[in-house]
């Protein structure tokens, strides 16, 4: 058996100086007397020492050398960079100009240090291949997608103006329901034609809504994409491990079980809370009190949305968007209400209705014909007629007579 060491027989002594990047880490052994002087510098999101060489930082995972920026070259001889407009953990997104027909696109490029890892680079083009799959106006459009002669992998997009529903949110706060039911409607129809090629979006969040100055909504980033199980593409995300961002992701998938287009609706709910409230939502938190003017109906809606129970939730996104219609969608008008009838109190004729409508609706005698003819003539009075009537033709004859004996005198 090995003895133990006597950790006072060697005493060492550590000298550490000022955390900056110019800063000397003196170690000094007392037994050797030797010096070693290494350089080291400090992380710039939470300070801590690294290796002047690092790239990343073993504490919080940030970068700590800023990437080679691509402004300014041509890659894959089709597309001039102009300018870098975002940077994230795998990729970065620079506005560039195609070269063909001069049309602006938003570039998108993986890192170089991850195009060895084949999960990374295989996500990638799994994100490409599920953007030129949709075509829905609410989904960012993809034009081309392909691999440069050095082997860096991009995607490029239609460019998109406006800004994030995140920074909306930080900027103007909370949104009148309307308008976010507006949104989670625009949101909504992208995932409908998502879900029906089988994709799932699985990172719904405010960052991934890109809202245009003319209101227009974009669903983007399709970069944790999962595909239907009888796909060609296999399964990336293996069993246990949860992918997405924790505050928006479903029960289902925080322990990492297999989830459909429901845990996408799932997020959908928090991000509807997220806007109606003005803040993100933390998990774990107690139920938020919704503004007072908010509608009953939207709060069940939102509610279904945030059921814990995959089966309790809206079964499709069609589904949603028919009941999003339903509560926005204004009721018919009510029909006016009838006038109220004058009352003449001088006459109780006219109690009822005006003189003209009593004399319209008066009830036509029973001796005038419907059509307005002539009254008919009862058989008693043309029998009280008949000797007047002989009395007219005994008077025809005598002066036909006395007539015709004038005539034949004159001929004599």
């Amino acid at each position: 058996m090995y003895p133990h060491p006597d950790i006072h027989q060697r005493p060492t002594r550590i000298v550490r100086g000022r955390r900056d990047a110019d800063t000397l880490k003196t170690l000094v052994s007392e037994d050797h007397r030797q010096t070693l002087v290494v350089r080291r510098a400090s992380c710039p999101s939470c300070a801590s020492m690294l290796d002047a060489e690092a790239q990343f930082c073993g504490m919080c995972g940030d970068r700590t050398r800023p990437r080679s920026s691509l402004v300014g070259t041509v890659l894959d001889e089709l597309y001039v960079i102009e300018d870098k407009l975002a940077e994230g953990q795998t990729a970065t997104v620079y506005r560039a100009r195609y070269i063909p027909s001069d049309l602006q696109v938003a570039l998108k490029v993986l890192h170089p240090e991850l195009a060895s890892d084949p999960i990374v680079t295989e996500r990638f083009r799994r994100e490409a291949k599920c953007l030129t799959r949709l075509r829905d106006a609410h989904t960012v459009a993809a034009y081309d997608h392909g691999e440069a002669a050095d082997g860096t992998l991009y995607i490029a997009m239609e460019l998109l103006r406006g800004e994030g529903l995140d920074v909306r949110v930080r900027t103007r706060g909370a949104m009148p329901w309307r308008e976010v039911l507006s949104i989670l409607r625009s949101v909504g129809r992208s995932l409908a034609e998502a879900h029906s090629h089988g994709i799932v979006h699985r990172d719904l969040k405010p960052a991934n809504i890109r809202v245009g100055a003319d209101g227009a909504v974009k669903v983007i980033d399709f970069g944790l994409a999962k595909l239907r199980p009888n796909a060609l593409d296999e399964e990336l995300t293996h069993a246990g491990h949860a992918v997405g961002t924790l505050q928006y992701m479903a029960p289902e998938q925080l322990v990492g079980q297999t989830c459909d287009g429901r845990a996408d609706l799932y997020a959908l709910g928090v991000i509807g809370l997220e806007l109606l409230m003005g803040r993100p939502r933390t998990p774990g938190a107690a139920p938020a009190v919704l503004p007072v003017e908010v509608p009953r109906s939207v709060e069940q809606l939102l509610l279904r949305c945030l059921a814990p129970n995959p089966e309790d939730r809206f079964s499709t996104a069609i589904e949603l968007l028919l009941e999003l219609e339903r509560i926005l969608t204004p009721p018919p008008p009510e029909p006016p209400p009838k006038a109220a009838r004058r009352v003449f109190a001088h006459t109780s004729a006219f109690e009822l209705e005006p003189p003209r409508l009593v004399i319209d609706s008066a009830r036509i005698p029973t001796f005038v014909d419907a059509r307005g003819s002539d009254p008919e003539i009862d058989a008693a009075i043309e029998t009280s007629r008949q000797p007047r009537g002989w009395r007219m033709w005994a008077f025809a004859f005598l002066v036909c007579g006395v007539g015709f004996g004038a005539a034949v005198a004159g001929c004599v």
